[in-house]
């Protein structure tokens, strides 16, 4: 793991105060560095975006096309 890395040993070896020394420094240090692994924000080729009205037309749309079934006399 990172942390027990960072100790040269197991954190749980260290006192209270050292592991918060510890953990304080690993805090501090993380932000000198840019995260490469962040998300560009792109999306995936041929998603879309809806807007909320358009999603909830589908919705009721899809709704009602389920109560209309329901509605329709069973044949035996």
């Amino acid at each position: 793991m990172v942390v027990d890395a960072s100790t040269n040993g197991t954190l749980l070896d260290k006192s209270y105060n050292e592991t918060c020394e510890i953990l304080e420094w690993i805090a501090n240090n993380d932000y000198q560095y840019p995260n490469t692994r962040v998300g560009t924000g792109k999306r995936a080729a041929g998603t879309m975006e809806l807007d909320a009205i358009t999603s909830l037309t589908a919705q009721v749309s899809s709704l009602t096309n389920m109560v209309k079934i329901m509605k329709r006399p069973i044949v035996v």
